[in-house]
């Protein structure tokens, strides 16, 4: 809770800002390794089952709206309305 304790990198991949890499300087046997990289971990499944960040998931009014706006034949009835509107 206070700002001593607050761990920025666990707090990233909470958010789904960033993702989990191995721990440099710290011994891969040791238990800090172990409690760091259990508390890391967990936070970046608890951003990815939210669907945050990074795994952020489109919702069907996204996807629509992308699909509508790269067709091809929407694009150009879209130019000819255009040149007839500033005619």
């Amino acid at each position: 809770g206070s700002i001593w304790s607050y761990c920025m990198n666990e707090e990233l991949l909470r958010l789904g800002l960033a993702r989990s890499a191995p721990i440099r300087g710290v011994p891969p046997g040791s238990h800090l390794y172990w409690h760091l990289h259990k508390r890391l971990h967990r936070a970046e499944m608890k951003a990815e089952r939210k669907g945050r960040g990074l795994w952020k998931k489109e919702s069907l009014w996204e996807r629509a709206s992308k699909a509508l706006k790269d067709n091809l034949l929407l694009r150009l009835i879209g130019r000819i309305f255009q040149r007839t509107r500033t005619d």
